[in-house]
């Protein structure tokens, strides 16, 4: 199994507008044109997902459905909340365990340092592996003999979302 590991694009600055609605804050217009133009990347590499889960998260959710979009994947987005920043990365392991297992490539959209935690989870066995995971930055873990909390991957890539719409240019 191929793990892609997905940052939601730019989105709106925190501040006094989204104090009480982090989960509301949206990708910023800027922000969604760039990512549009990274996916146009992820297109040249051949890259195609089996099935999408996203944080429920705005931001998440809008960078999500731009990967459908450019793509053209006519499944639809599984939204969970084991992908919201607070939570534990081993559980979203547990979930794809359960419901995912029989997909080849698993996009995963979700927040830092929720992401850097799971990357770490997966090719080290613990927390602490250090990565700069930009916005709009792609990653990934390709998965050993089992999916499983604890060291069962390698890391193959890590992109920034500037290299992606590098790769979009060069096609």
């Amino acid at each position: 199994m191929n793990l892609f590991i997905l940052r939601h694009a730019e989105a709106e600055e925190k501040g006094p507008a989204w104090a009480a609605k982090e989960e509301e804050r949206p990708l910023t217009r800027s922000g969604a044109k760039k990512f549009r133009a990274a996916v146009t990347g992820m297109d040249a590499m051949g890259l195609s997902f089996d099935v999408v889960l996203s944080s429920p998260f705005t931001r998440a959710r809008q960078t999500a459905e731009i990967v459908m979009r450019v793509l053209k994947i006519a499944r639809r987005i599984v939204y969970t909340s084991h992908l919201e920043p607070e939570q534990a990365p081993a559980k979203v392991i547990e979930e794809i365990r359960h419901a995912h297992m029989d997909h080849e490539n698993v996009l995963l959209v979700g927040h830092e340092p929720y992401l850097t935690n799971l990357v770490s989870l997966l090719v080290s066995g613990a927390d602490g592996l250090r990565l700069e995971f930009k916005k709009g930055g792609l990653c990934k873990v390709e998965i050993g003999e089992r999916l499983e909390p604890g060291r069962c991957g390698t890391l193959k890539w890590l992109l920034t979302q500037r290299q992606l719409i590098l790769l979009a240019n060069e096609k």
